[in-house]
């Protein structure tokens, strides 16, 4: 933490509260910032992280999806509309869900990829500013379609 903040000293302190929260939880397997300037800027930087969860087993990708969208709806921070699609991705059949949230003094962008493997959930999430999304969109579907299972 204090390499990245020596390495990128205009990183924004809410997004280093949030990096700081994120990778204390075990369910984040992986956090990446986009530092390149068409993503970020000193007001957010977008980012992508993956969150494996253990699920019970037979717990359907629809069912735990519909579960996720539930949870998020709920929550205070949360701007309407909730989209929500099945897709299909090279790692198999994903649903897609893509909304705005509240994130310290600005909206966020979220859009989210969520697999059931086994009895294991994975979300894969991108957040962005809603002016970026544009630019960025093509990247995140990219990335999403680089996700695999190896068992």
């Amino acid at each position: 933490m204090s390499q990245l903040l020596k390495n990128n000293p205009n990183v924004p302190s809410d997004l280093m509260t949030q990096l700081r929260g994120a990778l204390a939880n075990d369910a984040i397997k992986l956090y990446v910032l986009d530092f390149d300037a068409d993503a970020s800027d000193q007001r957010f930087v977008t980012n992508f992280n993956v969150i494996q969860q253990s699920i019970p087993s037979g717990t359907t990708l629809q069912f735990y999806a519909d579960a996720n969208a539930n949870q998020i709806q709920h929550l205070s921070a949360f701007h309407p509309p909730l989209d929500e699609a099945s897709v299909a991705l090279p790692a198999g059949k994903a649903v897609r869900i893509h909304y705005a949230f509240d994130i310290a003094t600005l909206t966020a962008d979220i859009t989210q990829f969520v697999f059931v493997h086994g009895t294991s959930a994975y979300i894969l999430t991108f957040t962005t500013l809603p002016d970026r999304l544009e630019r960025v969109l093509a990247t995140f579907r990219a990335i999403a379609e680089t996700f695999r299972f190896t068992s």
